[in-house]
């Protein structure tokens, strides 16, 4: 039975339903980086705020993202569009 709650939880943690109705203020709204944003960290998750971590912080998290996107058959970013991302969360990040 608790196996059974867990995986219905895990299925539930992709749905874009309940994510994509957040609405919070992004750094650089209409940049490339803020819209792979939210195309690719807002379908399993509210996106982050880039603030959220230090910009070397993001070099860790971007390849462990994009792990978990293929454990579940999610489209990836292009190694173009990764690099974008993580140009934009590193400008946008903490300082300290």
């Amino acid at each position: 039975m608790r196996l059974l709650l867990l995986t219905c939880l895990f299925l539930m943690s992709c749905s874009k339903q309940e994510v994509n109705s957040v609405s919070r203020e992004i750094p650089e709204p209409n940049s490339p980086g803020a819209n792979l944003l939210l195309e690719f960290c807002n379908e399993c998750h509210v996106y982050p705020d880039p603030a959220s971590k230090q910009a070397i912080y993001w070099t860790q998290t971007l390849p462990r993202m994009r792990k978990h996107r293929e454990q579940r058959g999610l489209p990836t970013m292009n190694k173009n569009q990764e690099r974008e991302l993580l140009a934009y969360l590193q400008r946008n990040g903490a300082s300290k």
